[in-house]
């Protein structure tokens, strides 16, 4: 597979007088406006992101299978503002064949968009979990800083980092692809001194989205991507090496996780979870095969991961039947990264991800 990079420009805006400006919209503008795109699309059972093509006017996404799609009602409809669709956002359609809607807006001009769904298959794979996609993105106003992030565009994507929020800061990338061989690329992730107050910044690559948030950073990734299989485990190709030590007769520890949940608007159920937390050192060009059982249901205190792969405040446990609806696969250089707790150097590489199907 070729590597494909697209440049895209992130105009960040200044952290001074960005509280300022939190209330307004893209879209602002003084008179009939003009806008007539369609700019989010999903579907209950959908299995991956959504890819949105704004030059052919075109909706892609797929469903998991057995997901019936000849009575669909889209779970999220986003259009422009003040424009308006037909048929209606709430309205259940045939998606076995392509769906065409005609948004119109303000200003009276129109433009016709075709939806089209499919199916995963039996045994799905997350896209780009090869790690070989990587787009160039940019932060910063000053003296902007181009890095890499993973997947074909930001538009078509399941992989986030917090590259975003590191370099809005002045600071180098901390995720980064590696060159293995021609067309072949692997993740790099490597624990750093944090630009802002806190003591460092765990790097991290994870199905979900990055919105940078000031007031708590903390709350920046948002984890987790559609996804409606049940594999039995996952397996991944891996090294590390684990910065100085924390506290005398310690080493850092890397994570790499997989969660399945059924999300309902606010509520989150946990349906099953395989996690890896390590502090071997296998050298940095010592790549590991790893293999990791999914657990259905409640974790007991026999599981391995117990004491901190449970659910967390306001979460539940999921019937161990459930269909999922999101999955969060979760690669960190430091398992503490979230409570800034870590050694700064330690170094994580990541390939080949794949899930696993009895």
């Amino acid at each position: 597979m070729n590597k494909r990079i697209r440049r895209l420009s992130i105009t960040a805006l200044l952290i001074a007088v960005l509280p300022l400006f939190c209330s307004c919209t893209d879209n602002d503008y003084f008179g009939n406006a003009p806008w007539n795109e369609i700019q989010e699309f999903n579907v209950p059972g959908q299995s991956g992101s959504t890819a949105i093509d704004t030059e052919a006017n075109t909706v892609s996404l797929s469903v998991g299978n057995g997901v019936d799609r000849t009575d669909l009602v889209p779970s999220v409809f986003e259009i422009s503002n003040f424009a308006s669709v037909t048929p209606g956002k709430n309205e259940a359609r045939d998606f076995s064949d392509p769906v065409e809607y005609v948004v119109r807006a303000e200003n009276g001009s129109e433009r016709t968009w075709t939806v089209t769904i499919g199916e995963v298959g039996e045994n799905p794979q997350l896209q780009n979990s090869d790690f070989d996609l990587w787009y160039e993105a940019s932060a910063g106003i000053i003296s902007p800083i181009i890095y890499e992030e993973p997947g074909e565009s930001e538009a078509n994507t399941i992989w986030a980092t917090a590259n975003y929020g590191l370099t809005n800061y002045g600071s180098q990338p901390n995720t980064t692809p590696i060159d293995l061989e021609e067309a072949n690329y692997a993740a790099k992730l490597v624990t750093v001194a944090a630009p802002a107050i806190v003591p460092i910044a765990a790097a991290t690559l994870f199905t979900g989205e990055f919105n940078l948030n000031i007031i708590n950073p903390g709350a920046s990734a948002v984890f987790g991507t559609p996804f409606s299989s049940r594999p039995s485990g996952f397996r991944v190709n891996y090294a590390y090496v684990p910065g100085a030590a924390l506290v005398e007769g310690e080493k850092d520890k890397c994570d790499v996780y997989v969660l399945l949940e059924k999300r309902d608007g606010s509520s989150v159920a946990r349906v099953a979870t395989g996690w890896f937390r390590s502090n071997t050192d296998t050298g940095t060009e010592n790549w590991t095969p790893l293999s990791v059982t999914l657990k259905y249901g409640e974790l007991s205190p026999s599981d391995p991961w117990y004491d901190y792969a449970n659910i967390k405040a306001g979460q539940t446990w999921a019937d161990p039947d459930e269909i999922p609806t999101h999955i969060s696969v979760v690669f960190s250089s430091s398992a503490l990264g979230d409570e800034y707790k870590g050694a700064i150097g330690s170094t994580l590489a990541v390939d080949d991800f794949e899930l696993l199907y009895d």
